[in-house]
């Protein structure tokens, strides 16, 4: 069995109700409390991981979450139209199989049940550590949302 490769796996913060225009739902920010999540999340992860990359979904809730990471790493977040909602199973795994080890993904709820082979729950500013194992991928670590802001699972 190969050597297994860590990396972060992170569901965006809090941003209020999805809504139904999707133009507008892609430019949704976060929420007071997302904000404060977000805020938090660079201590938080940091202790688990020194990542190397940050990478996000380019919708705004998603950047917004890892935006104070890259800022305390000094790394620019990267936006990766791979990790945003509508692909196939196969797509998001081929995605997720061509990042580095030691990155950080922003992503969304319905990105991160397609990539596990069981059911992996991941409440809002939540993240999970990753290990890779070839083309398996092991929830192996599960991290709250920070702070008394934890976000209910959906």
């Amino acid at each position: 069995m190969p050597a297994a490769e860590r990396f972060i796996l992170v569901r965006h913060a809090r941003a209020g109700r999805k809504l139904r225009d999707p133009d507008r739902d892609f430019k949704r920010h976060l929420d007071g409390k997302g904000e404060q999540v977000a805020l938090a999340l660079p201590e938080v992860i940091t202790s688990q991981m020194d990542p190397d990359m940050i990478l996000s979904s380019p919708f705004r809730r998603c950047v917004e979450t890892v935006e104070p990471l890259g800022e305390a790493l000094g790394l620019r977040v990267l936006e990766d139209e791979s990790f945003t909602p509508g692909h196939s199973r196969r797509a998001v795994r081929k995605a997720f199989r061509e990042i580095a080890a030691s990155s950080v993904v922003c992503t969304h709820g319905e990105v991160i049940a397609a990539l596990f082979d069981e059911e992996v729950r991941c409440a809002k500013g939540a993240f999970w550590v990753v290990e890779r194992r070839g083309d398996t991928y092991i929830a192996s670590h599960y991290v709250g949302a920070p702070k008394s802001t934890q976000q209910s699972v959906r």
